[in-house]
């Protein structure tokens, strides 16, 4: 199996971004014939804006996390639940749908 590197699949994701708009362009000229080509490459590029704005998101905040205590914690996450001891969570945004 391949592995990739992040900056690859942005990089990629972009690339299909770009072809995908530009496909869509052209298949819309096209007429109703290319309705179900049309609808397909839509939902490619949807999928593709949404990989690369998940690949490109920065970090909202962070938790620094000491001996499994922070300062502020959550009803989802309690003191000693931590899955670190020590260091820091970064907190992203849920990418738009």
């Amino acid at each position: 199996m391949t592995t990739f590197t992040k900056e690859q699949l942005i990089s990629h994701a972009r690339e299909s971004v770009s072809y995908l708009e530009d496909l869509k362009g052209r298949v819309s000229k096209e007429g109703a014939d290319c309705k179900v080509v049309l609808e397909m490459v839509e939902r490619d590029l949807e999928l593709a804006r949404i990989a690369l704005a998940s690949l490109e998101a920065k970090p909202i905040g962070a938790f620094h996390i000491a001996e499994q205590q922070v300062d502020g914690t959550s009803d989802y996450i309690k003191d000693g639940e931590w899955p670190i001891d020590n260091g820091t969570i970064e907190v992203y945004a849920a990418p738009p749908a």
